[in-house]
Order: C-alpha cells, then sequence, then structure tokens
C-alpha cells in the first residue's frame, strides 16, 4: 500500500485507517488525582479532633508533577494536596457541641523516589511504587474572632497500586492524544498508601486509598 511507508497498520473498511505509532519514552508525568484522608487523632487540652469535626474521612485533591532519574523506571514525584472540613466548638465542662464554627485546611506535601515496574513497552497494566516524606499543614479558622491557628506534623509514607493504560489499549487513542496533545501514555491508576506521622500529637497514621490520572509527556 502506498501509505505503508507512513505507518500505515490495518485498513478497516468503511471506518478508518489504523496506523502503527511507536511508543516514544516518556521524559515526565503529570498526576491528577482523588483520595481520601484517616480520621485525625489531635489531642489538645481540652478536646480532641472527633469531638470537634466529626469520625468521617476527609476527601483530598491532590496532583504533582514527576520527572525522570533513571528512565524508564525511576522518578522523583512532588505532590500537593488540599482538603477541608467544617466543625464546631465543644464544651467540655457540659460535654456538648457549642455554637461556634469552625474550618479547617488541610494541606498535604511530600517529595517521593517513584518506581514503575515498566519492563514492556506495550504493557498495558503497570505496578507502581512511591516513597518518601512530607509535611501536612494544618490552618484553623473560627467565627468567633480567634486568631488563625497553625500547626503541621512532618510525615513518611508508601504507596503502592495498579496503573491501566487506556492508550496502549487502543490504538485508535494512541494515535489521537499523541497527534493533539502531544502524550506518551494515559493511565488510571488505583493507589494504597501507609502514612506514619513523626508528631505524636498530630496522629493520622492509617491506610488511604486513592484514583488518578495520570499524563506521560
Amino acid at each position: 500500500h502506498p501509505l505503508e511507508q507512513k505507518g500505515l497498520n490495518r485498513i478497516w473498511i468503511g471506518r478508518y485507517h489504523e496506523y502503527a505509532y511507536p511508543v516514544t519514552p516518556r521524559k515526565q508525568s503529570t498526576h491528577v488525582g482523588i483520595g481520601n484522608l484517616p480520621v485525625f487523632k489531635i489531642i489538645s487540652n481540652t478536646s480532641n479532633f472527633e469531638q470537634m469535626y466529626g469520625q468521617a474521612p476527609s476527601i483530598i485533591f491532590q496532583g504533582g508533577p514527576e520527572w525522570l532519574l533513571w528512565p524508564p523506571q525511576l522518578g522523583l514525584f512532588l505532590q500537593i494536596g488540599i482538603s477541608a472540613r467544617n466543625g464546631h466548638g465543644y464544651l467540655v465542662n457540659y460535654n456538648i457541641p457549642s455554637e461556634e464554627q469552625y474550618s479547617l485546611l488541610i494541606v498535604p506535601m511530600s517529595m517521593q523516589i517513584s518506581w514503575r515496574l515498566d519492563w514492556s513497552t506495550r504493557q498495558w497494566i503497570v505496578p507502581i511504587f512511591t516513597t518518601g516524606i512530607g509535611y501536612l499543614g494544618l490552618t484553623e479558622f473560627r467565627d468567633d474572632g480567634t486568631r488563625i491557628r497553625l500547626a503541621g506534623a512532618f510525615y513518611q509514607q508508601l504507596n503502592a497500586g495498579l496503573g491501566m493504560s487506556l492508550m496502549r489499549l487502543s490504538p485508535q487513542v494512541l494515535a489521537k492524544l499523541k497527534k493533539e496533545y502531544n502524550l506518551v501514555d494515559f493511565w488510571i491508576y488505583l493507589g494504597v498508601t501507609q502514612s506514619k506521622s513523626f508528631k505524636s500529637s498530630i496522629d493520622f497514621d492509617g491506610l488511604t486509598y486513592s484514583m488518578s490520572l495520570i499524563l506521560d509527556h
């Protein structure tokens, strides 16, 4: 066929021409995702986190860039997230909530080493591991005129999960995204994270779960 030299691989009659595009090595990636935070165990002299903000886990939006250190597996991943909770004051002497309304802004920031077990250029499910250290910042706002309160803790974390490549599953998607958006690959990632706080008074140890989109450039 005259278009064979341009990569034409197959012709679907009445539908489309399928071209064979080579898988280009990635140089960096962008992560965007959603997950949950464990219930905090923050103990003060008068009350605790659960009395003020409840026991339900927090939803967090997170993401960041990843640069390749040692192609194609080893990378440096910088992640930042944001989450918020609403709560109320607590009258310890009467063991009941008070009328003051509180808002808590949670911002975790971390630097991680990522390891992607990508041993084949046509592999469509890839195990991904990350580990590193971070800082979780807490900012509390109150409606009773009390000054803004700041707190935080350093932590370590280990994450493991699986990424599924949408581009490698479909040559048509690969051709379209590569041509229009200059993407090398496009992943859906499901992961589990174990976190450990270095500060006993701000305890958020435990397992969390996340789902992310990873765009390889």
